[in-house]
């Protein structure tokens, strides 16, 4: 009886320990066949680093669809320097992102990847597969500074980017109508193709490039694409530039034949014409402006004529040849507000 009990206490100690063995046995296995991730900057991928999966951090400079179904490709940009490498990214690690993260991912935004380094005809490449393998660390600016972009010009070379600046000079040069644009800070030439002629405060999508012609960085707005060149809506109303005197007179030609609205004008003197001729002053700043309308309706702004009225004027800025003067037109008394 007590050998019976002996063999049974034995053999149950032999299931326990194989079944231990087992155990540590698989986890053994899945420890060892979980791939190494080697920590790498971006410019330092190279020979030695392919077959292994890396963790590196870049700045998108190109975001897109791949050819293979499923894929995003990524050119990533080291931080620091003109490094480069492409990434394919499996679109499930897009969707796992959260929604705040997918509305940040696109051209300047800073991510990190993980994934497997290969190289193809010559240049080193990545592949994302891990489902959280990208994360989003730093949002794209938006709409970015020119100072920003040009601090920062190998980064941003070839990449489509927005800003909101104003127009200050215009030219024509073959197709392109050229607008030299400044964000209060820095000025970059911008060449709309075909582009309408809009001035003042204006919303531009284009291609940051450089002209090797001209030797400078420009913005190439290029027709029949998602490109930009637009008044800015927030410095628009009803299609009026709202402007100062001093700004219209200081850069004329470039707000010539504009629609545009000043406020805070004094009226200096009037005197009756074919319309009535009236001289509009802000500060040290002086505007001849013409108002073509009956005398009926100039009836009721009597007081618009008080040399210590003070006005809004709404109207189109021209150069009248005859007179050899940029004038202030308006064809309605209506685009003449009285303050006081």
């Amino acid at each position: 009886m007590l050998n019976i009990l002996a063999r049974r206490v034995a053999s149950e100690r032999i299931v326990v320990i194989t079944f231990t063995f087992s155990l540590l046995g698989t986890a053994l296995l899945t420890f060892f066949s979980v791939p190494e991730v080697v920590e790498v900057d971006l410019e330092d991928i190279s020979e030695e680093y392919i077959g292994l999966n890396v963790h590196t951090e870049g700045r998108i400079k190109d975001i897109n669809k791949g050819y293979r179904q499923g894929e995003i490709v990524i050119v990533l940009l080291d931080i620091d320097s003109t490094a480069s490498i492409m990434v394919y990214v499996k679109e499930r690690c897009i969707s796992y992102l959260s929604e705040e993260e997918r509305k940040q991912l696109g051209n300047g935004c800073v991510i990190s990847v993980e994934g497997k380094v290969s190289k193809y005809k010559g240049s080193y490449q990545m592949a994302v597969e891990k489902i959280d393998g990208l994360k989003v660390i730093q949002a794209a600016e938006y709409p970015i500074s020119i100072s920003t972009v040009l601090s920062m010009p190998s980064v941003y070379e070839g990449m489509n980017i927005t800003f909101i600046g104003k127009v200050m000079e215009k030219r024509l040069i073959a197709n392109y109508k050229m607008k030299y644009v400044t964000d209060g800070a820095n000025f970059i030439w911008v060449y709309v193709e075909n582009g309408k002629n809009v001035y003042g405060s204006v919303d531009v999508s284009g291609m940051f490039f450089y002209d090797e012609e001209k030797g400078r960085w420009c913005i190439k707005v290029s027709e029949g694409t998602t490109d930009k060149y637009a008044p800015h809506p927030s410095t628009f109303s009803a299609g009026y530039e709202n402007i100062t005197l001093d700004e219209l007179l200081s850069t004329p030609q470039v707000y010539d034949g504009m629609l545009v609205s000043i406020s805070s004008l004094r009226v200096l003197l009037h005197e009756e014409l074919i319309g009535t001729s009236f001289v509009l002053r802000e500060d040290d700043y002086y505007a001849h402006c013409m108002l073509f309308s009956s005398s009926t309706d100039l009836d009721k702004y009597g007081k618009l004529w008080n040399s210590s009225s003070i006005v809004q004027f709404t109207g189109k800025f021209i150069y009248y040849a005859n007179a050899g003067e940029w004038q202030l037109t308006a064809h309605s008394n209506e685009n003449i507000i009285l303050i006081n």
